[in-house]
């Protein structure tokens, strides 16, 4: 799928990321396609998460989820933290934080 390609929610299946790098490919992809939609990808994922563990809290798996995705932001090209950093506002890295 190219950056260009169309993306909606209802294309998002957060079941079918094996991993980590799977999971974020699914953030970067949307970002490209709907970055006007960051926020209800993000909640959509929290939801997923909240299926998984419905012991814990929403806003509690808000934090873990921003932090996590955050996290593996520093792995990619400066350009693409840059870009999920402005389409995702609710993340940041742990250590670095916000990157502008």
């Amino acid at each position: 799928m190219s950056k260009q390609e169309k993306f909606s929610l209802a294309d998002v299946d957060f079941s079918k990321a094996k991993d980590d790098t799977q999971l974020m490919n699914i953030f970067i992809k949307f970002a490209y396609a709907n970055p006007t939609q960051g926020k209800q990808l993000f909640d959509k994922y929290v939801d997923f998460l909240y299926e998984q563990n419905p012991n814990k809290t929403k806003e509690y798996l808000e934090k873990v989820a921003a932090s996590n995705i955050g996290y593996m932001t520093g792995y990619y090209k400066m350009s693409t933290c840059r870009k999920l950093c402005r389409v995702y506002k609710m993340i940041s890295h742990p250590i670095f934080g916000r990157v502008r």
